[in-house]
Parts: structure tokens; sequence; C-alpha cells
């Protein structure tokens, strides 16, 4: 059985190497993850580093290269990138104020057949914690290259995540760090998802609108700084709002919006959180199995926010 890779590693590759062509201080330090680099080690071989499976040193590394006034994209699988290297984002980079954009793949459950030890479900909620630390995770290869431009150009440490790439359907809004999209405007209910969950959640509001429930959609692609006027305008708009995403529910985008809510929203304003919930993935299967098993198919979707909202009509 063999694992599910994702077109946006390729696409990711080639938008850091453009940049690297007109910025000569771009850098990258790769962890045994070619397959996010090919293009740019290839291209920039004296501006490309490789450690090997060594994250912690990666990121070591890639410090030490930012202290010198670069700008250091770091890549391999999110959960060895976050999890068994979060000291060293911590404290040599966040710390220092260095200039690093730590980027994953494998994120979520893409390493499907190889089980727990390689799903990444718990990155963003270790990364959203760190103070000065962007959380970007984009839908699909226009907000990868729109991610990649704005990490360039802002000077602040950076968590990308890459997902698999699911079809979004785009209707020609700018991709501008820290504002959402919002792709379809609700009545009953709103949708917030990130990532491969955009897509899912476009076509969960299908099939609740041939049920007679106007479901918005609004893409999150960055998390922290999470956009609180969309939750609120969306809040306030529906009053009831529904987060997806292909992650952990406590700590990630669901926690993030919950956060907004709590803090500056009014009471009527209700939350459903649809992710993974308080587990370790248990079946060994490729990326659909599981999402299949875990019920976060665009049908599940669907059904659970058709079930939330007569819960909340009680």
């Amino acid at each position: 059985m063999a694992y599910q890779s994702s077109p946006l590693y390729d696409v990711y590759d080639k938008e850091v190497t453009e940049q690297a062509k007109n910025n000569e201080n771009i850098w990258m330090v790769d962890a045994d993850a070619t397959w996010m680099t090919q293009n740019f080690l290839t291209t920039f071989p004296q501006r490309w580093v490789e450690v090997g499976i060594a994250e912690q040193n990666m990121i070591g590394m890639a410090a030490g290269i930012a202290s010198t006034g670069k700008i250091v994209f770091a890549n391999t699988m999110a959960t060895f990138l976050t999890l068994r290297s979060i000291e060293q984002i911590k404290v040599d980079v966040i710390y220092n104020h260095f200039n690093v954009k730590v980027v994953s793949s494998f994120s979520g459950v893409l390493g499907g057949p190889w089980g727990s030890t390689h799903h990444g479900l718990e990155d963003i909620a270790f990364c959203r914690t760190l103070p000065n630390m962007k959380v970007v995770v984009p839908a699909d290869a226009y907000e990868v290259r729109g991610a990649v431009q704005a990490a360039v150009a802002d000077g602040s440490p950076m968590y990308i995540r890459l997902e698999r790439e699911e079809p979004v359907e785009r209707n020609g809004q700018d991709f501008k760090l820290g504002k959402a999209v919002t792709f379809r405007e609700g009545r009953d209910v709103t949708l917030i998802a990130t990532g491969s969950m955009v897509s899912f959640s476009q076509q969960a509001a299908k099939i609740l609108a041939s049920k007679g429930i106007q479901a918005g959609v609004i893409d999150m692609h960055t998390i922290k700084p999470i956009d609180h006027e969309a939750v609120l305008r969306a809040g306030a708009s529906t009053g009831s709002l529904v987060t997806v995403e292909e992650h952990e529910v406590t700590g990630g985008l669901g926690s993030a919006v919950a956060e907004v809510i709590a803090e500056k929203a009014p009471a009527y304003i209700k939350l459903r959180r649809i992710g993974f919930e308080d587990t370790l993935v248990e079946i060994v299967g490729s990326y659909a199995d599981i999402l299949r098993h875990y019920k976060l198919m665009p049908e599940d979707i669907a059904e659970k926010t058709e079930e939330f909202l007569k819960t909340m009509r009680k």
C-alpha cells in the first residue's frame, strides 16, 4: 500500500526557487526530505544543506544560517519537524527572533500506511503557541505560492503546513497573510475550514444546499494571526459556526476560532469543531481510508453540520 504524496510539494519547491533567483539571501535546509527541495538544490546547490534524519540539528543549523541575515526555509515531515524539534524551534529560532520558515510535508494523515508515528495531527497546536510565530495552512497551489511570497516578505518566523491538495473552487480572491477568504456566503451556518478541508467543506456546502441548508464557506488559511473580523462577521451572519480541519480539534483551527468567540463574540454564536477528536489514528490504511474511518469526508462534514443545526433548534 503506497503513501499519498501531494503535488503542493513541487509547487512550494518551485516558488521558493523562483524567489531565490531574485534574492540571494534565501537558503534551504533539508532533513531527508528532498521531495520538497529538488528544484532548489539543483538550481542553488551552494545555498542548500542536507542534514539527513536529524531534525533537531536541522533547526539549529537553520537558526545559525539565519543569524547571518539569511531567510531560511527548513523542510521535513510535519510530526518530526514540530514534535521532535519544538524545543529547538522555541530556543534557537523564536527566542532569537530569527527569520526561519519551518515547512512541513506529510501533515495530517498523508503518511497513511506508515501509521500514527508518521501522522502530524498536533503540529498546529504546538506552533501557534510560540510567540511571534505565524501559522499558515494553504489549501491549494495558488495559496502555496502566496504563502511563500508572504514568508519571504515577512521577517518573523513562520510555520507553513503543506497538506494534500484537493480542488478548490476559487473565484479570484487574492491571498493575503492573516486575511481569510470567503468563498460562499451562508444563511444558516458557516463552515470555517483550512487546508485540505476547504475543498471538502465546499462539497459539503453543496450537499447541505440540496437539503435546503445554506452554508457559507470560509478558507482560514492563516491560523495565526487569525482573522478575527471574518470569524465575527460570519458568526453575526449565521449564528452557527463549524470549523473543519485535518488536525486534532484541540489546539488547532477549532480552538483558535473558539478563542475568538469566547473573547469577542455575542453569546448567541454557537460553535461545532470537526477534526480528529482526542485520538491517535489506530488504523493502517490509505489517506482516504483514514478520513472515511474518522468521518472527515464531505458527506460526513455535511451530516455533522446538519446534526449540529438540529441541536441548536432544540
